[in-house]
């Protein structure tokens, strides 16, 4: 018989929805379970939760309280927020106890309330759950944050109710493995897929884009963080490359593409904007229009779905030169390295691909072997699993 699995995801934009939870929810329905979405009614009103609807996946949707993000939250105050956040998670948990009896519980993002769980213990009571930890860089990071986070991450291990922590970071898992506790970390492989090509039309000739141009892509959820102003200005240092901003700009971004330096490239005609979620065929598009791929974020050491998106697609990264990424990138040699805060580097990059990209295509495709939506839904099945092997009479 299956399990009933509740699966905790109040977020939408980036992967969290549209790639995580709908390869998560597959994946324990292909294993004969029953999946309880509980999420935030702004997430339901995403472009991303459509999707998973649409795919007709059986799940049973609950709704929690919401504590949304603020892009102008410092750092201290995203911290106390955590703890309205588990709060949520809290209230969301009971509540769907009241209608369904669950076996285990999964969250998609344990990053959201780390602190908070680590402080106060689990927002599930005694109730068996396991989860993934994305962004902690404290392993390579010296930042006040980061030093607050080694001892966060060692509380969370002793945490018995705590089954399993999935890692995508191989260098955090490398890190940690002498630490009490250690055998509940896993590594998981991060997770890339892109839809077929429709046949019909070439994927330039879908977006707009000239063929005879040298494209650097940004995609995504787009901020400042993810380094846009630092590929703008690069590119508008090299006269033979544009550029293709592909996804949701926030307001930083759309005040950044006021700048002359955007106004020139659209007026030389090498700027192309999808300014918008892009579905699967859209983002099938904008990844195999591309020459070279963008990721070169900033002050951010851990990993990125955009690099396994470009192995699939076959084109090389152009990234920042410290944290995981460019660890990935140069041991499985998928593209530059470099200081985005140089564009003199930056441009020579682009040069360097714009006269051997083809170079990478093999590499890549063997990176995406490893990294596909069946072997990350097994990874995290195989932990959901794991944790409902504790008496079911423990979730109270």
């Amino acid at each position: 018989m299956g399990l009933n699995v509740a699966i905790f995801e109040p977020e939408a934009d980036g992967h969290h929805m549209v790639l995580y939870t709908r390869t998560i929810i597959r994946t324990l329905k292909e294993r004969g379970h029953q999946v309880h979405l509980v999420t935030t009614k702004r997430a339901t009103q995403h472009p991303a939760y459509n999707v998973l609807l649409a795919e007709d996946l059986q799940f049973q949707t609950h709704l929690m309280p919401d504590s949304p993000n603020s892009a102008d939250e410092g750092d201290i105050a995203r911290l106390l927020a955590q703890f309205k956040r588990r709060k949520n998670y809290r209230r969301g948990f009971l509540a769907l106890r009241k209608s369904v009896s669950i076996d285990s519980i999964y969250m998609v993002n344990i990053d959201q309330a780390d602190l908070a769980i680590a402080i106060k213990g689990s927002p599930f009571g005694k109730a068996p759950f396991s989860g993934m930890l994305i962004g902690r860089q404290f392993h390579q990071g010296n930042r006040l944050r980061d030093r607050l986070f080694r001892p966060v991450f060692r509380r969370l291990l002793k945490l018995a109710t705590l089954r399993k922590l999935l890692l995508l970071d191989e260098l955090l898992v490398d890190h940690v493995k002498n630490w009490p506790g250690a055998s509940k970390v896993v590594h998981s492989p991060d997770v890339g897929t892109l839809a077929p090509l429709g046949s019909s039309v070439s994927p330039r000739s879908a977006l707009g884009i000239p063929n005879d141009q040298f494209i650097v892509l940004a995609f995504g959820a787009l901020s400042l963080r993810k380094g846009i102003k630092e590929v703008l200005d690069s590119v508008v240092m090299s006269p033979q490359v544009s550029l293709l901003l592909a996804g949701v700009q926030d307001t930083e971004v759309q005040e950044l593409l006021k700048s002359s330096g955007a106004a020139q490239l659209r007026a030389e005609g090498r700027l192309f904007e999808i300014a918008s979620f892009l579905d699967d065929q859209q983002e099938s598009q904008a990844f195999h229009s591309a020459d070279v791929v963008w990721s070169g974020y900033r002050n951010w050491l851990g990993m990125s779905g955009v690099l396994t998106l470009a192995a699939i697609a076959g084109k090389p990264v152009v990234c920042n030169n410290e944290g995981l990424i460019a660890h990935l990138v140069q041991q499985n040699r998928l593209g530059v390295a470099v200081d985005i805060t140089k564009p003199e580097a930056v441009c020579l990059a682009f040069d360097t691909l714009r006269h051997g990209s083809q170079s990478f295509l093999e590499s890549g495709r063997l990176f995406a072997a490893n990294h596909t939506p069946e072997r990350f839904g097994d990874c995290v099945c195989d932990a959901i699993e794991s944790a409902a092997s504790m008496n079911s009479s423990n979730l109270e």
